[in-house]
C-alpha cells in the first residue's frame, strides 16, 4: 500500500513538472514572439505577458498561447 502511494505521488510529481516545462516553453516561444514583432527586450516582453495575464485574470500560459496563436494565424498566406 505504501508503495503505491509513493507511486502515486511521483507520478503526480512527474505531472506536474511537465506542465511546468510546457508552460515554460510556451512563454519562452511567446516572448520571442513579442521581442521580433514589437523590439522589445526579453524582460519587457516577460513584464508585458506577466501584466496582461494579471489584467486579464489568465495563466501566464494562456497568454503566452494566445500570442503564438496569433503568430501562426499572422504567418498564414
Amino acid at each position: 500500500m505504501s508503495r503505491f502511494a509513493e507511486l502515486s505521488a511521483l507520478e503526480a510529481e512527474v505531472a506536474t513538472l511537465t506542465d511546468r516545462l510546457e508552460t515554460r516553453k510556451a512563454v519562452e516561444r511567446a516572448k520571442g514572439e513579442l521581442m521580433a514583432k514589437y523590439q522589445m527586450t526579453e524582460p519587457q516582453a516577460f513584464k508585458w505577458i506577466q501584466r496582461t495575464a494579471m489584467d486579464h485574470r489568465m495563466t501566464m500560459r494562456d497568454v503566452a498561447d494566445r500570442i503564438l496563436a496569433e503568430a501562426a494565424a499572422s504567418d498564414l498566406p
